[in-house]
């Protein structure tokens, strides 16, 4: 069984390239990490993460602007360290801000499953993407990302749990982050948002991903 050890979102908003780093307690032993960025102007991108030294792996880049990446890294060093998030030149005078959660009981080896995405810009009030699911247990934890001129912002769907809720208002461009996560038994898993504010103009991204759990300990019987 799959159980959250820690969320934790960037103590502001940061702007241009460079480092930045906050300090995150951690004894889980898989971490995802989120970065969203406020692509107003040029095309900088979110370039790694790392945690006490340690880089984290890319799992997943928006490919039309990469404004949302996320990234994970299995077996973090437990304990309260820093997590470093690096961004390229290009990012200009961008706003951007990173969060995440920490999980137990995942797989040591087999422990990232099904997967999905959407990305399109509209006002579309419902954003829902489906997991097909690969294990009979496991946790769905998703992404999404609001970007327009207005007040866009996203209320989570039944049985999930918001746990990034990111508002940043920059050279008249809002942006809405959120993320959630959600425990399924075998089903395909529906992640869905519901989007305010949103217009013709709005881009919306939306990632999910599975995690699988440890199997299940199996005592081995001598006979004697």
């Amino acid at each position: 069984m799959i159980t959250v050890d820690n969320t934790f979102v960037s103590d502001a908003s940061v702007y241009g390239a460079g480092t930045t780093s906050y300090s995150v307690t951690n004894a889980g032993d898989l971490m995802i990490v989120v970065v969203y960025i406020q692509q107003t102007t040029g095309a900088g991108v979110c370039t790694g993460v790392k945690y006490n030294g340690v880089s984290f792996t890319q799992y997943y880049a928006d490919l039309v602007l990469q404004q949302l990446k996320v990234f994970y890294l299995k077996n973090p060093d437990i304990g309260t360290y820093t997590l470093e998030v690096t961004l390229d030149a290009g990012i200009a005078s961008n706003l951007y801000r990173s969060g995440g959660i920490s999980l137990l009981g995942t797989h040591p080896s087999n422990y990232l499953g099904g997967t999905a995405s959407s990305s399109f810009v509209g006002s579309n009030s419902t954003n829902e993407i489906t997991v097909t699911v690969q294990g009979l247990l496991g946790i769905v934890v998703d992404f999404i990302f609001l970007n327009k001129i207005g007040a866009p912002d996203a209320t989570v769907g039944s049985g999930q749990t918001s746990f990034i809720d990111y508002f940043a208002d920059d050279n008249s461009t809002v942006v809405f982050a959120r993320a959630s996560y959600e425990a399924h038994t075998g089903s395909d898993t529906v992640m869905g948002w519901t989007s305010i504010n949103t217009s013709s103009t709005t881009r919306q991204m939306h990632y999910a991903m599975e995690i699988l759990p440890a199997p299940p300990f199996i005592p081995t019987i001598t006979m004697i």
